[in-house]
């Protein structure tokens, strides 16, 4: 009995080890999972796996079950809408695995048997079990079961006493955040899945490295012989993997490790930058070993935020040289900044209070001198008076806080309630530096301070294109 016990340890190990090569940075739980569903061994009525999203839950859980000789049933509940659907679609998955594995129909009376409800469900698998055999274990996993659509408040209780009253029976719950109070029950076995760290994800990134696919190489690997040409392979491969990895360190520290969520992110984050690196590579002007020098030529590329943000239409890659990289920086400063919707409106309000003369402001933001400014223009004659120089060309004007909240309340599409937000977004605009202080005297928010509209007439075109706002038409003179 123990030389017996021994070896189904020595297998299970194996098995593990087996796993944690293809699937790296997992031993913990791969140890865990194979205790706790190990084919000679008795499992626990329930199992919840938990962790986040992108952490090798189902990935991890599947490669075990497949890898080990055990019957499961897999049921991927975000996929049901009802608890019904869920229960039918369980008993379909297990009559459908209990007539594949043992090879003989079911009886007709189990066929013909309907789940309607968890206690159906129960009777209904226990007499699919009893067709199996007493000591012959089957798992049924339940894939996201926290992504249910309509569940109910006893729906998980009484699955979870599924393997409680059918014995061959264990029942995985595989989820993102654990209740203490989900399953109405205590002493169930957890399994966590922690999110990986900096090293664990660079090494398992590392299993299938990017390429740096260069003429040279190419063109010498047709020519050679097959022995030459596979050491030629690996040699060509142990660069690529030296890149690779210092590459993703870089990418993580840069730009990842504040805004990646999961390995899945990072991946797409690091293929997006991974050709614009490597250009340089390619055409010959850098070693595989020089990465350092490859860094400083290519660190304008990390301080933008292009890569990580997910567009419909994508813009156009970047050139190889380093001068056109510091220009699509420099043109990135110019765009316009990506304000909330009140702040375009307060930046927009300073511009016309800079541009625009304190008389002038009746005629532009008061609604009820419309009649009257077109009774004015057609009794005036034709001499009108014309400035010589332009006020935009004069630069910007300072001008009073009150007045300029004055005219922002007067071009703001929706009544707003003067509030500490808007004094708030005020200051913001300041450490932005696109409003500036023109006295120093008294409290920087005081409504007689004097101000100055810090932006120029490209970049205020584009913060009214962005709201709708046609600016051109409330400009003394445009």
């Amino acid at each position: 009995m123990l030389r017996t016990q021994k070896s189904t340890m020595l297998s299970g190990e194996a098995l593990v080890k087996s796993l944690n090569s293809e699937y790296p940075c997992r031993a913990l739980q791969l140890r865990q999972l194979s205790a706790l569903l190990h084919p000679d061994l008795p499992s626990p009525p329930s199992i919840i796996v938990y962790g986040l999203e992108a952490t090798g839950k189902s990935l991890l859980t599947k490669a075990l079950l497949d890898a080990s000789d055990i019957s499961y049933s897999w049921i991927a509940c975000h996929e049901c809408i009802t608890a019904r659907h869920l229960i039918e679609r369980i008993a379909s998955a297990v009559k459908e695995v209990v007539s594949e594995r043992d090879g003989e129909e079911l009886d007709k009376g189990v066929l013909g048997m309907r789940a309607e409800n968890v206690n159906t469900l129960s009777v209904l698998l226990g007499k699919l079990m009893s067709q199996k055999g007493p000591d012959e274990k089957h798992v049924l996993v339940l894939d996201r079961i926290d992504k249910q659509r309509e569940s109910t408040p006893i729906l998980l209780a009484g699955l979870a006493r599924l393997g409680e009253i059918i014995k061959p029976l264990t029942v995985v719950f595989i989820l993102s955040v654990p209740s203490p109070r989900l399953m109405s029950t205590t002493a169930i076995p957890h399994v966590h899945f922690p999110p990986y760290s900096k090293e664990e994800l660079i090494t398992i990134l590392s299993k299938n490295p990017r390429r740096i696919e260069t003429p040279s190489s190419s063109s010498s690997a047709n020519g050679d012989n097959n022995g030459d040409k596979a050491n030629k392979e690996d040699d060509d491969l142990a660069e690529d993997l030296f890149v690779w990895t210092r590459f993703l360190g870089t990418v993580w520290e840069s730009l990842a490790k504040s805004t990646a969520r999961n390995i899945v992110q990072f991946r797409a984050i690091a293929d997006k930058m991974w050709d614009e690196f490597v250009e340089p590579i390619r055409r010959g002007e850098y070693g595989t070993r020089n990465f350092s020098q490859l860094y400083v030529l290519k660190k304008d590329m990390f301080r933008v935020e292009q890569h990580i943000l997910d567009e419909v239409v994508p813009r156009g890659s970047f050139t190889t040289s380093s001068a056109t990289a510091t220009t699509a920086v420099t043109e990135a400063g110019k765009a316009a900044h990506d304000l909330p919707y009140y702040s375009k409106y307060l930046l927009l309000a300073s511009y016309l209070a800079s541009y625009n003369t304190a008389r002038m402001d009746v005629q532009f933001f008061m609604k009820s001198s419309e009649k009257r400014k077109r009774r004015r223009a057609a009794n005036t004659g034709t001499k009108q008076k014309v400035r010589r120089i332009q006020r935009r060309l004069l630069g910007p004007q300072p001008f009073l806080l009150e007045r300029m909240m004055a005219i922002f309340h007067s071009i703001v599409p929706t009544p707003v309630t003067s509030s500490v937000d808007l004094q708030t977004q005020v200051a913001t605009l300041t450490s932005l530096r696109l409003l500036v202080r023109a006295s120093v005297s008294g409290d920087q928010l005081e409504a007689s301070g004097k101000w100055r509209v810090n932006v120029g007439w490209d970049y205020i075109h584009r913060i009214a294109r962005s709201v709708k706002f046609e600016i051109e038409g409330f400009l003394e003179e445009s």
